[in-house]
């Protein structure tokens, strides 16, 4: 007699939801097109909810570019939207493929929101200050990365300013509690560049100052930080930086990948990269960002033979310290992301939110 195929019981929601917890989250374009079921279970708050207990939470890159046309790698998607997270196609060797990486549109339903002015926090990346009209605004919105969901934040006590403007105004947002706080700042006149540094907030300006949270005060100068502060006050000195185990990692126009050695209060190379030691030779192009303890490093390329068009490459490098004054660099993938017209300058935003 012939076979009968075999019945599988129906596998209830909560044994799915284990098992999407389990595997990466990149493969999940690819599950939800199994079925609508599925698609279902890999939006919801539950499933990530799982991945939170399971310890299954992973960094996911996101990319804000500002509102211009780009080439979609995914015609699926809409192309107007701004926003881009990483993803890579269903692969059958072991190890990954550079080719297997690309970024894919999200599809939000306020994909037009900019604002030069984006931080994350966890799996939230908070939008302040939506610019209407060219005029400043108090307006607040945050991006859930869970469910790609834009939310309205409440609004700010003091519409956002431009930056290097001779105002300087701080005011604290609780996730928690969803409160906007003042706080007393003290009298900088002119803002050059402001440091999310060891947990402390450094304004560099005409005049440098620290605060520390856990002190809640700030200082005008700190015992040790004297140099570390003058280096960084240096106009056009950093380019773009990212911390990782306290340690900041940064890019300086035309330079190489370096990390500041706090001990000896100098820069040092980031050794075993040669491979990048060519980046983008167009200011303002480069971006750093801490991807779950490695360094995502992307910057823009011009195409050999199309005259139209530039590239978006990233690189994904993990950190080994060999000794106390030596970290060395592995690339452990490089490739191109995305592609975009000529005249487009790169300043985008580049994030790893929790996921």
């Amino acid at each position: 007699s012939s076979l009968s195929p075999l019945n599988l019981p129906y596998l209830p929601d909560d044994l799915l939801l284990n098992c999407f917890a389990r595997i990466s989250r990149l493969y999940y374009p690819a599950l939800s097109l199994v079925s609508k079921r599925f698609r279902s279970l890999l939006t919801s708050l539950e499933l990530h909810k799982t991945r939170t207990l399971l310890s299954r939470s992973e960094s996911c890159l996101y990319v804000c570019l500002p509102p211009t046309r780009v080439s979609n790698p995914n015609p699926n998607t809409n192309p107007k939207t701004n926003w881009f997270t990483s993803c890579f196609r269903p692969f059958r060797n072991k190890e990954r493929k550079p080719s297997e990486y690309l970024l894919v549109s999200v599809a939000t339903s306020k994909s037009s929101l900019y604002s030069p002015s984006l931080t994350t926090v966890g799996h939230y990346i908070y939008m302040i200050g939506i610019d209407i009209n060219g005029n400043p605004s108090r307006k607040v919105f945050f991006l859930d990365c869970r469910c790609h969901t834009w939310y309205e934040a409440p609004i700010m006590r003091i519409a956002k300013e431009q930056p290097h403007t001779n105002c300087f105004s701080v005011e604290v947002f609780d996730p928690k509690t969803q409160i906007w706080e003042y706080f007393p700042s003290p009298s900088v006149t002119i803002v050059n560049k402001i440091l999310a540094i060891k947990g402390n907030l450094y304004v560099l300006g005409d005049k440098h100052v620290v605060y520390m949270p856990k002190e809640n005060r700030w200082y005008y100068t700190i015992e040790g930080d004297t140099r570390f502060i003058y280096e960084m006050s240096l106009v056009g000195f950093l380019e773009s930086y990212c911390e990782i185990d306290n340690v900041i990692h940064s890019y300086r126009f035309g330079k190489v990948l370096e990390w500041y050695d706090y001990e000896e209060q100098s820069w040092k190379v980031l050794k075993g990269l040669k491979k990048l030691y060519k980046l983008s030779r167009i200011y303002g192009s480069v971006r750093l960002v801490n991807y779950g303890g490695k360094i995502m490093v992307s910057w823009i390329k011009n195409v050999h033979g199309i005259s139209d068009e530039k590239m978006i490459r990233c690189a994904e490098i993990a950190l080994e310290r060999r000794s106390k004054h030596k970290i060395y660099g592995k690339v452990e993938w490089c490739d191109v992301l995305l592609s975009v017209p000529d005249s487009f300058l790169y300043h985008g935003k580049v994030f790893a939110a929790t996921v």
